[in-house]
């Protein structure tokens, strides 16, 4: 607050400070950003386990070929790479954002009040 606000709230003035309206047009923007992010997100993660996977099945028919032309029992050593191989991801419903906020007295947005809410879609 300025010397001048102080000066005159100390003389009895009554004194509103106005909060700065926040333009939310550009929410929508970003939840659709958010989304495709999420997507492309998604699909990297898919073609990460699928390289994973094959690999590791590569390894299992390498050590099964081995096991045919050799006497060790390799058995215990397909377990173990099994064992790394991913489990399948749950597929994702995507989402859709609603937006919410309370209004102070002059209808101003008030600060910290904002809330967005992931909202599944529904898909028939």
């Amino acid at each position: 607050m300025s010397e001048k606000l102080k000066q005159a709230k100390a003389r009895g003035a009554e004194i509103e400070v106005l909060a700065k309206k926040v333009d939310v047009t550009g929410l929508s923007a970003l939840a659709d950003q958010l989304q495709s992010l999420i997507r492309e997100q998604q699909i990297y993660q898919a073609a990460q386990t699928k390289m994973m996977t094959d690999a590791i099945d590569r390894m299992v028919d390498a050590i099964n070929e081995k096991e045919v032309r050799s006497e060790t029992d390799l058995s215990g050593l397909v377990k173990a790479v099994m064992s790394l191989k991913p489990e399948p991801l749950a597929p994702s419903i995507p989402f859709d954002y609603s937006l919410d906020f309370e209004r102070d007295q002059r209808g101003l947005m008030k600060p910290g009040s904002v809330k967005l809410i992931a909202i599944p879609k529904v898909l028939n």
